[in-house]
């Protein structure tokens, strides 16, 4: 039935689908006698009669119905043509004759809109069953169909098919009835198709299995025998071509050709579209809580007197055996059995239909969904129509599992995590610390069990029909940007908590990257500009030393758990490379504390600590010098590196931290004038100036060797180190020392990549402005080129002196930071700064 919204009832805005009742209770007693006197007036006008006015309405009332909306269309162009289907109880004791001969009328007639389809037509039922109008029967019933020859081979074949690969184990007579042999599969077939023909199948109780997975609430299965599975699988192959056509087009769940894939494409593809909040959600214990009242009104709609119907009710309301005892149910799908997939997208479409109209993008997999949109006030609304619309089933939504949230956020879905743009497949993540919860609807709740007998029962305790879910397994992806340690020698005076070995440090920057845990691995996923095809990586925990995330970065919670459990600290920074915290073990937060006392200890020693600097200063003066004659093509700075190599030839026979200043000055003076020369003059460079820097080459230097600083304080807290305790510079606020210190052999990096961006007019003066007080600052757009230009520097793998293979930078800071803790610890007799190749 397609009836109208009257328009007092309807939204001036309606459009579509929206204008018509498609909730129960926008139904009225007046409006369906309107729709039945218009029908009879336009049957009377196309035969040149005179209509008659609608007489007063008694005071009936609609006491009870089970209605629900199914979408149809028809034509090329897909024109909608939905409506109602179901059962619907009026208080007729007010009824005169004249309402009584025109209902009954209607009923070969029709109401509301496309009765030349069919729609609209409705039986009269009494309440002892009795009838006014007999339907017109089928040449053939869906139960014929079901039981032909060819149809039951198809479903034995398949069920056979699915027995081999299941990992639960069926009882003795259950795998001797699947052991008949072939030459006999077609008789045993026939006498079953007989039997269900002449409605003389006697349906057999159910199998209780239980599978128990970590992590998880135990899930009890309800499995027909063999035999019986065949019969219900021939059911669902008639059934499923019939009710595919109207099933909404975002329902995933047990459809043929669609997958839990493809669901992460669509909500990655509708954040691309702009999308950005979540509803999500299931419905609490959904498959234990149908209605068998509902569910039959609906087939009953569909098929009308099908004798298929009172079969399939008898299928899915059978009892269970389990433990030796028959449990009788009260409710629900058995989760087992090969109708309950289709018979639950059968109920669920109404609900898919109401979001579908009110316009909101729901995607749903069985009875997990997630509804996108735009706004956050657009998914609170939804959230709203979704309660109300799951209401009419009797149901609630799992408070545990309901939630609204945002794509930065995260959430998770079908076993994906999705953040942003990313999809994680974090299928296999368990949680170990989950108490697992009988579901309380189930056949299951019914019987002792208890969660904590199922966490202790093992394979050879399950006599009784427990079996563990079969897990998934995934190989080793590909390696990204690592570097493993070499262990130090052992330690006897080691404290505990201090390991012993060294594995690998996993620098993560770039783009948004999901770290998840499966089968005792750190698993990556990190985006890329095919969204479609994201970057993989996968390394055991147990080879892991340390994490450090550069950026937006999300890490799962097992992940995080498992790297406490393994003792692996996870670093957290900005994606500029400020240090923001920690996250780790008690035991990992100790593993340090050697380090700190002993590298207290050696800085104090001013001797060891001059050493140390010296080293430092040599190679920054030597980088400059490398720098100068990377450009020195026409001799214009022979001159410049002459005094350069002077400098760090005296340097070498320092005696005291104030010489040792005094060369690092000269050679930076010496430096940055010959600097001059290679920027444009445009620019107004004269030398360096900081705080504030007043032309725009200074400023470029400034943020460089900020975030140069950042990077390096950063590697320092993830080695252990103390950053704020240095050798070299003097102390001052908050500053970390130790970072000045370490990052003076890489300045010139980023002096090189200022130099490019300028001499390349990657960046130009038109970028810059200078205020009143003479500082120079530079355009958010500029700003970004060159964090883009600093990013791809730091990302290019380059050569230090004496190495075999090129490094990226943080591989090569943390490096100079090994050999600073070797020497801390009286392994070398001298510290050597990093120098380039």
């Amino acid at each position: 039935m397609r009836l109208l919204l009257p328009k007092a009832q309807r939204d001036k805005n309606a459009k579509g689908e929206a204008r018509f009742c498609r909730e129960a209770s926008e139904l009225n007693y007046k409006h369906l006698n309107e729709a039945l006197y218009n029908t009879i007036n336009t049957l009377l006008r196309q035969r040149e009669q005179t209509g008659f006015s609608l007489p007063d309405i008694p005071s009936g009332t609609l006491n009870h119905h089970q209605l629900f909306w199914m979408d149809q269309h028809y034509g090329k162009q897909q024109k909608p043509m939905g409506g109602f289907l179901g059962l619907l109880q009026l208080d007729c004791r007010q009824f005169t004759p004249q309402h009584w001969q025109n209902w009954i009328i209607g009923q070969y007639l029709g109401i509301g809109r496309f009765r030349i389809f069919g729609w609209g037509r409705y039986q009269i039922e009494g309440m002892e069953g009795e009838i006014s109008l007999q339907r017109s029967e089928q040449a053939s019933t869906q139960l014929q169909r079901v039981c032909t020859p060819d149809n039951m081979q198809r479903a034995w074949q398949h069920v056979s098919r699915q027995q081999q690969v299941e990992r639960i184990t069926d009882s003795t007579m259950h795998q001797m009835e699947s052991d008949i042999p072939t030459d006999k599969v077609a008789a045993r077939l026939e006498q079953q198709a007989q039997q269900l023909l002449n409605q003389t199948y006697a349906i057999p109780p159910l199998k209780g299995i239980i599978l128990q997975k970590t992590g998880r609430d135990p899930r009890p299965l309800a499995v027909p025998p063999f035999f019986d599975r065949i019969s219900q699988r021939a059911t669902t192959q008639i059934l499923t071509p019939a009710l595919e056509t109207l099933m909404y087009e975002h329902s995933y769940g047990y459809r043929r050709g669609r997958s839990r894939h493809q669901v992460a494409q669509k909500i990655q593809q509708a954040y691309r579209q702009g999308y950005r909040w979540v509803f999500e959600s299931d419905i609490e214990d959904f498959f234990d809580n149908v209605s068998w009242e509902q569910l039959h009104t609906r087939l009953h709609a569909l098929f009308g007197d099908e004798p298929l119907i009172e079969l399939i009710m008898t299928w899915i309301s059978a009892p269970v055996q389990f433990d030796g005892k028959l449990i009788q149910r009260r409710a629900g799908l058995p989760q087992g059995s090969p109708l309950s997939p289709l018979l639950a997208n059968l109920l669920l479409d109404d609900f898919d239909s109401d979001l579908d109209t009110a316009g909101y993008l729901l995607l749903r997999f069985a009875d997990d969904f997630v509804i996108l949109g735009k706004t956050r006030a657009e998914v609170e609304d939804a959230a709203r129509h979704a309660n109300a619309s799951i209401s009419e089933l009797g149901m609630t939504f799992n408070p545990k599992k309901t939630a609204i949230t945002d794509f930065e956020q995260g959430f998770r879905f079908l076993g994906y995590l999705f953040v942003n743009g990313l999809a994680l497949d974090a299928g296999g993540e368990k949680d170990p610390d989950y108490q697992p919860q009988i579901p309380p609807g189930s056949w299951l709740a019914d019987t002792t069990i208890t969660p904590e007998t199922l966490q202790q029962t093992t394979n050879a305790q399950a006599g009784a029909g427990l079996q563990p879910a079969p897990e998934r397994f995934n190989n080793a992806g590909l390696q990204t940007q690592s570097h493993k340690t070499q262990a130090p020698e052992t330690n006897p005076d080691t404290r505990i908590g201090e390991r012993e070995e060294l594995g690998i440090y996993l620098f993560i920057n770039g783009s948004s990257a999901l770290l998840s845990t499966r089968e005792e691995r750190l698993h990556i996923q990190q985006q890329t500009e095919d969204p479609e095809q994201p970057e993989t990586h996968s390394y055991p925990w147990r080879n892991l030393e340390t994490v450090i995330l550069f950026g937006s970065h999300h890490l799962t919670t097992p992940a995080l758990k498992a790297a406490f459990k393994h003792q692996v600290a996870i670093h957290y920074a900005t994606r500029s490379g400020e240090y923001q915290g920690l996250a780790s073990s008690i035991h990992t937060r100790h593993q340090h504390s050697r380090l700190w006392l002993e590298q207290h200890l050696r800085f104090q020693d001013k001797q060891q600590s001059l050493n140390a600097a010296l080293s430092l200063v040599q190679s920054r003066l030597r980088h400059q010098g490398e720098v100068l004659r990377r450009y020195n093509t026409d001799k214009q700075f022979n001159q410049s590196l002459t005094q350069l190599q002077n400098l760090l030839t005296k340097a070498r026979y320092t005696q005291d931290f104030e010489n040792l200043n005094g060369y690092e000055g000269q050679g930076a003076k010496i430096y940055f004038q010959a600097l001059q020369k290679l920027v444009p003059e445009a620019l107004g460079f004269g030398g360096r100036n900081r705080r504030p820097p007043r032309d725009p080459f200074n400023v470029l230097l400034s943020l460089g060797y900020t975030i140069l600083y950042n990077h390096v304080e950063t590697l320092c807290y993830a080695s252990g180190l103390q950053p704020w305790v240095g050798l070299y510079h003097q102390p001052h606020g908050r500053h970390a020392v130790l970072a000045s210190d370490l990052m003076e052999p890489f300045r010139h990096i980023i002096e090189r990549v200022a130099l490019t961006a300028v001499r390349q007019n990657q960046i130009n003066p038109d970028d810059f402005s200078i205020k009143a007080d003479g500082s120079c600052y530079m355009a958010n757009e500029a700003r970004k080129k060159y964090l883009i230009l600093l990013s791809e520097a730091f990302e290019k793998p380059f050569k230090a002196y004496r190495d075999e293979q090129p490094y990226k930078l943080h591989e090569h800071l943390h490096r100079q930071n090994l050999q600073l803790i070797d020497w801390i610890h009286g392994k070398t007799d001298h510290f050597q700064a990093w120098k380039i190749k």
